[in-house]
């Protein structure tokens, strides 16, 4: 598996520097000319910090890393991403894989690199020995150059002029010229092509792409004079096309589907044959069309690209280099390349694997190589200026660009009072993302709070990359005040709504928001396709500061201190105080399809839910599709999330949509909140909507049925993977409990403090991440005994249970699966000092929900009543108070999994 072994910080700033007798200030990374080593094993990845602090836009390329399926921190500027600016930040994540020894680091933008730069080194994958005797010791050498002039003002001369920069005043060994200068004293190689270390080039291709490389000559533009011959501009082009920079990244644009930033008809072959290396070639060769043009190639196919010098303007040797990836150089030669004679000499047995090339003067070079690296690699000539967008492979899965959620403290103003709370981007709710499925994206978590934070991304599975699931000192430790995280989300089969949230205490209160995943395909659901489409979030408001309401919590051992409101998208309604103005407003269309997309964020409550004389048809649930299901109203527990349609189609006016908590032991309610469905058009509505008839507060039958009816679609198209038998069969009791306090000081019941436990076990929070101790082999954080069944078995829904049931054990304790074993798990609510709802979620996995009851679970009498033809696939249950859920399983995604108690 992948990890994110190592963090560096790169921070671009200009330095004062003193070579051939003279000082100026340089751009450097770290202080150091040449940059600081970079020191990977094989196989790694890396997150690099680069701040920028110099003067102009920066960008940094790891120069022959081939980042598989990660473009978007490759480096180059307008290509793969935009330029860092002065005073900015970007957060780059490295992936190697199969690279191994010397690469390099370097600037991408303009000619910054003639000092940002530095060595990567890339040692062995940890456990193996390089294929050689091993060395005593290893040097890095960087050869470079120095000019006494500032670069930027050089760059700027050349691209003024349209003629040849300025040659630098020296080269340099690691920095250094060496003592021939003033003031300064102080053939033939080959792959190892062996079994240990195979040379896998393509010996038949798919495509052979010919481009020739040349220096071409463009008019100088009206009232400038040029320094190029006969008083033109110098450009560079391949297959006549000198590249155009867009002002919006190619990658970007290919991804969002943005139309006028690229075209795809780079040429295969040069739009004109002639005699490439002929000592004397017609002007009207030398002047080359511009444009903006990539080339699209078959995902996996095997490529041959053949690079031909020209003598237009003048022959030189053409450095080459070709983003995200490695090739082998088959052949080179002098000449102009012959498609029939020089193929037959290509050395396909140990070709050296490059990522570099030169291209001689006068002559050709042909290399292969495997098109499977999605997205936008192109190929650059080593000055630093991009002749052409040559490759680009289509059809493979995408990769979403890295985002950044800001965790800040910001003010809000509800109920009539004023205060602080946390949020991301400075939203409540958060924003919401849409991502597509199958999807992979890369956030920056950056916490400028003053508390520690971890996101979860609620129902994405991240298969086999538990790393940055969220829970706090489980899968991953918190991000302190000042720090940021990178966090990669991989989305598999989920599709519709999920949602992201807190997972360090209570912060989830206010930090969270929804997280939509759409189809690959536009429109292709399987119900009828909406005319649009609106995330609503079921939230709590408490006027008290959250960290206050937790500490008192923790402190007392009693019950939290109830909220002062639910919210629909952070709001409580007008029936609130000082909230008529606020109140969340759907405006709608007569005769319109609405896909409403509803999560309840609600720390610990079951809502009910209703729209004013509408009724609505369910399609989804918890990141997948059910059965069509009419219903009046909706019952939504904790962590879960409903997709449903909503038809306008009543007599335009303002309609109320209400929900108010379900709550076993109520009898009165006072938490009823309200949005408002406005229809469009020309007419009076009434002075207040009529409220919707909500099932009562206590009506445990309304929750319970609702959740039953709740179908997978079992279709041929949408297929379902229940289990039908199982191989480990786990029975966990879940229950409230107390445990004594001196002097019976504490407000839970009989002076004593509340707790919960799964088979009388209550979680004990270790200080170093369990998912980390397991992979690092850390003894002493958790033990792996957590029972297959509860201690003791006794009447779990009897109305009395015996006060000694209520004393839970503390332990760090997990359960160990075999993989891709069938698990069937059941909850078995118990009456232990109080009978509950327990909301449960399982990180990593859904699940099948195959039977639920009231009562104590009966494995002989309630396993053949199971629904194993469509039961619902769901990440987050409410198990019924008195009552039972079993769920089904296969542990088929690796990783630290966990059943989180809402």
């Amino acid at each position: 598996m992948h990890r994110s072994s190592k963090l560096s910080t790169l921070s671009v700033k200009e330095v004062s520097y003193k070579k051939l007798c003279e000082k100026k200030n340089i751009l450097t990374v770290n202080g150091k000319f040449p940059g600081p080593t970079l020191k990977v094993h094989k196989g790694e990845t890396i997150i690099v910090d680069v701040y920028n602090k110099g003067q102009h836009n920066i960008t940094l390329h790891w120069h022959g890393v081939k980042q598989p399926r990660n473009p978007w921190t490759d480096g180059p500027e307008y290509i793969t991403q935009c330029p860092i600016k002065p005073g900015g930040q970007f957060s780059q994540k490295v992936i190697f894989s199969k690279e191994e020894g010397t690469l390099w680091w370097h600037a991408h933008s303009d000619w910054s690199r003639a000092t940002v730069h530095g060595p990567i080194i890339v040692y062995p994958a940890r456990g193996t020995l390089y294929p050689y005797p091993k060395p005593y010791e290893e040097f890095p050498i960087v050869l470079g150059e120095w000019w006494k002039e500032d670069i930027m003002k050089v760059m700027a001369d050349f691209v003024e002029s349209g003629g040849q920069p300025v040659n630098s005043s020296a080269y340099i060994i690691n920095g250094q010229p060496g003592e021939l200068y003033p003031c300064s004293k102080n053939g033939d190689i080959r792959s190892l092509a062996t079994k240990d270390h195979p040379c896998a080039v393509p010996p038949e291709v798919g495509e052979r792409l010919v481009s020739t490389v040349s220096v071409n000559t463009r008019p100088c533009p009206p009232g400038r004079t040029c320094d190029g011959p006969n008083g033109t501009r110098l450009a560079a082009s391949m297959n006549n096309i000198s590249f155009v920079a867009p002002s919006i990244d190619v990658l970007e644009a290919y991804y969002y589907r943005l139309s006028g930033v690229f075209g795809e008809g780079f040429p295969g072959r040069p739009p004109l044959v002639f005699n490439y290396t002929g000592d004397v070639l017609p002007l009207e060769l030398q002047v080359p069309r511009r444009g903006t043009e990539a080339r699209l190639v078959r995902y996996g196919a095997n490529i041959e690209m053949v690079l031909q010098g020209t003598n237009l303007v003048s022959g030189i040797d053409h450095p080459m280099h070709l983003h995200g990836y490695t090739f082998f150089a088959v052949g080179w030669g002098l000449g102009n390349f012959d498609e029939e004679r020089d193929p037959q000499d290509y050395n396909l047995v140990d070709p050296q694997q490059r990522n570099t090339i030169i291209v001689p003067r006068n002559g050709w070079a042909a290399i292969r190589f495997k098109a499977d690296n999605p997205e936008a690699p192109d190929v650059g000539n080593g000055d630093g200026v991009h002749c052409g967008k040559w490759e680009w492979t289509d059809g493979a899965p995408k990769m979403r660009p890295i985002m950044s959620q800001e965790v800040v403290e910001t003010p809000y103003n509800k109920l009539c009072s004023n205060k602080t709370i946390l949020t991301v981007n400075g939203q409540f709710p958060g924003p919401t993302i849409y991502v597509t499925q199958g999807d992979t994206i890369v956030i920056d978590v950056i916490n400028r709070a003053r508390e520690n934070i971890t996101i979860h991304w609620h129902g994405v599975k991240q298969p086999r990359y538990p790393w940055s699931d969220g829970p706090e000192y489980i899968t991953q430790c918190p991000i302190q005040p000042g720090s940021m995280f990178n966090q990669r989300i991989v989305l598999s089969d989920e599709i519709g709504t999920m949602w992201w949230h807190a997972h360090s205490e209570w912060s989830r209160a206010t930090v969270h928001g929804a997280l939509i995943v759409l189809p690959k395909r536009k429109n292709d659901y399987p119900f009828p396709v909406p005319d649009a489409e609106i995330p609503i979030i079921l939230g709590e408001w408490w006027k008290s500061d959250i960290r206050a309401v937790v500490s008192e919590f923790l402190e007392n051992g009693g019950d939290p201190n109830v909220s002062d409101a639910f919210l629909i998208n952070g709001q409580p309604g007008d029936l609130y105080p000082c909230s008529r103005q606020d109140t969340f407003k759907l405006t709608v269309d007569y005769g319109k399809r609405y896909l409403i997309r509803m999560v309840n964020a609600v720390m610990n409550n079951i809502m009910f839910v209703r729209i004013s004389n509408h009724n609505i048809t369910v399609v989804g649930s918890d990141g997948a599709y059910t059965k069509q299901l009419t219903s009046d109203y909706i019952a939504i527990s904790p962590g879960q999330t409903i997709d449903f349609l909503l038809e306008t189609n009543q007599n335009p006016s303002h309609y109320y949509m209400a929900a108010r908590v379900y709550n076993v032991a109520g009898t009165f309610d006072n938490t009823t909140i309200t949005a408002i469905i406005e229809y469009s058009g020309n007419y009076t509505p009434p002075p207040s909507p009529s409220l919707p008839t909500l099932p009562d507060i206590n009506d445990t039958r309304a929750s319970a049925d609702f959740t039953g009816q709740l179908r997978s679609l079992a279709s041929r198209d949408h297929p379902i993977d229940v289990p039908l038998n199982a191989s480990t069969i786990l029975f966990f009791t879940l229950s409230i409990n107390l445990r004594p306090c001196v002097n019976n000081s504490c407000a839970g019941p009989l002076g004593e403090r509340l707790l919960a436990s799964i088979n009388n076990i209550t979680f004990q929070q270790p200080r170093t991440a369990i998912l980390e101790a397991y992979y690092e082999r850390i003894r002493g954080v958790y033990g792996d005994n957590f029972p297959s069944d509860p201690p003791l078995t006794f009447n779990y829904t009897a109305d009395f249970v015996p006060v000694d049931l209520w004393r839970p054990e503390n332990g760090t304790e997990v359960r160990l699966l075999e993989y891709n074993s069938t698990v069937e798990l059941v909850f078995q609510g118990t009456n232990t000092v109080a009978g509950i709802d327990h909301p449960m979620h399982l990180h990593g996995h859904s699940f099948y929900v195959v039977g639920w009851g009231f009562g104590n679970f009966d494995k002989d009498r309630d396993p053949p009543n199971y629904n194993l033809v469509d039961p619902p696939l769901r990440n987050t249950i409410a198990v019924p108070r008195s009552g039972w859920t079993a769920i089904r399983f296969r542990a088929n995604n690796p990783g630290n999994n966990i059943n989180a108690r809402n």
